[in-house]
């Protein structure tokens, strides 16, 4: 199955996805765009996600910027199927899962066209499994914030999670949900 899907995967063409160029041009130009970046200021820099940058740069030494964006689609999608099969009881819950990943808008989009995060994604998935430390958790949010931004919203969220599970009492949390 995670064969014929990543084939599928493959033989899809760059430019039926919408912004499918623009991360064809950060795989092929990432190293001008890191100079550019910097040239206007380290927090320039790290404001337009370097991390995304530089992997795109490490791709380029191996594969052409056109396949780029299709090894970022296999990766995540390798990601789902992985804890897709992992966390499946039989057979018949993976296609029910992959029919699923490819019918819900959301998760197409996401493994298709919104490809920054669905690598950031992909990495928060493997160190939410692994990892069951609060910080490395929250140092991981703070590197792939590096990759898409929005980790960043993610990462205050769990500082507000772990302060309310640690240091306020569980009745403040319970009058102040009641009042709302």
């Amino acid at each position: 199955v995670y064969m014929i899907v990543t084939c599928f995967i493959i033989v899809l063409p760059n430019y039926i996805f919408r912004d499918r160029d623009s991360y064809i041009y950060y795989a092929a130009f990432s190293d001008e765009l890191m100079k550019d970046y910097s040239r206007n200021g380290i927090e320039i820099l790290l404001v337009n996600e370097p991390l995304f940058l530089l992997i795109n740069k490490f791709l380029s030494f191996f594969i052409s910027p056109y396949s780029v964006p299709v090894f970022f689609t296999i990766f995540s999608f390798t990601i789902f199927f992985y804890f897709l099969q992992k966390s499946s009881r039989n057979i018949l819950m993976i296609f029910f899962g992959l029919i699923l990943y490819f019918t819900i808008t959301y998760t197409f989009h996401l493994q298709f066209v919104i490809l920054r995060q669905s690598i950031a994604t992909s990495f928060f998935l493997i160190v939410l499994y692994y990892v069951k430390d609060i910080k490395i958790i929250l140092l991981a949010c703070i590197i792939l914030g590096f990759i898409h931004s929005s980790f960043f919203f993610i990462l205050i969220l769990l500082i507000i999670n772990y302060f309310s599970n640690n240091f306020i009492k569980q009745e403040v949390w319970s009058i102040l949900f009641q009042s709302l």
